[in-house]
């Protein structure tokens, strides 16, 4: 599926489409030239990519089954869809290799007329859009808003922001909570600049993406934090509900970070790796102060 390989642009560059190779008699009696979009379907599904001509047995047909739909999802050339589901009874490895299909030359109207048709499509869209423009402004611009922001991607960004919102607020208030420890006043403001500038930071990723907030970051924090608390039972259950929260905020970023590579932003993917360290090193000291702090409050009485 492409889902490793095709982020990196160098393999991507040299091997950016599936194809269906066929051998040259097969072809001739379709009607096929080298490049034409074929359409290869089995009884499971059909697929459709470029021909491919010569270096191949008479009567088959070869498809590349490492492509999938995440960086073409209109389009459907996985050939997995075509093959069988089955699995050997003994080894229990899916076959996914072989099935029967019909191939064809995919119709398509004359160059000049697809030319006309989408010249048209154009015009119609122009003329739309202008009419729109002049009459509604405003309408438009939150539209193109409201687009933009219903992008997949617009969930963990807000899941993001608002998480690290939320994480400057709690090592704030334990900070305070808690403020005769020195070690855990000292350190938990410091981590909540960290969760700060996060926030500062995310805010031309915001613009660019847009931002879905839901409420999962309100309840996790309204789940967690319970008001103040006090003594070495208080002190480790702030550390453990911090710990959680920082996790749920690393594992956002961490999906951004995938998402980036996939979308080959580089001020995306540098942030993310950026603030993934960050929550990487607020995990690892809240992890040492809960295991410093665990044997005496719940062993001393």
């Amino acid at each position: 599926t492409r889902t490793k390989t095709g982020r990196s642009k160098a393999l991507h560059d040299a091997a950016p489409d599936a194809f269906v190779q066929m051998h040259e008699d097969d072809a001739a009696h379709l009607g096929i030239q080298e490049g034409d979009m074929v359409e290869v379907e089995s009884r499971r599904g059909r697929i459709s990519a470029p021909a491919r001509i010569g270096d191949m047995i008479a009567g088959h047909v070869f498809v590349p089954f490492h492509y999938g739909y995440w960086d073409e999802p209109d389009r459907s050339r996985a050939a997995n869809e075509l093959t069988m589901t089955e699995w050997d009874p003994v080894s229990k490895q899916p076959y996914f290799k072989h099935a029967a299909v019909r191939v064809q030359k995919v119709k398509t109207d004359s160059l000049g007329e697809r030319i006309a048709e989408t010249a048209a499509q154009v015009g119609e869209q122009i003329k739309h859009v202008a009419k729109e423009a002049i009459e509604a402004p405003a309408k438009v611009k939150k539209a193109v808003i409201k687009a933009e922001g219903e992008r997949p991607i617009a969930i963990y960004i807000g899941m993001a922001h608002k998480g690290d919102e939320h994480l400057a607020e709690a090592f704030t208030n334990v900070a305070q909570h808690h403020v005769v420890e020195p070690d855990i006043y000292a350190t938990c403001m410091l981590m909540a600049q960290w969760s700060t500038a996060h926030v500062e930071q995310l805010e031309p990723l915001v613009a660019r993406y847009q931002e879905k907030r839901n409420k999962e970051p309100d309840r996790l924090r309204d789940a967690l934090f319970q008001g103040p608390r006090s003594g070495g039972i208080g002190l480790l259950r702030d550390l453990t509900d911090l710990w959680l929260a920082v996790s749920e905020v690393h594992c956002s970023y961490e999906c951004l970070v995938q998402a980036a590579k996939a979308l080959r932003d580089k001020e995306l993917l540098d942030a993310c790796i950026s603030f993934e360290k960050d929550a990487d090193r607020q995990l690892a000291w809240l992890r040492t102060r809960i295991d410093q702090a665990a044997p005496q409050a719940l062993t001393v009485t």
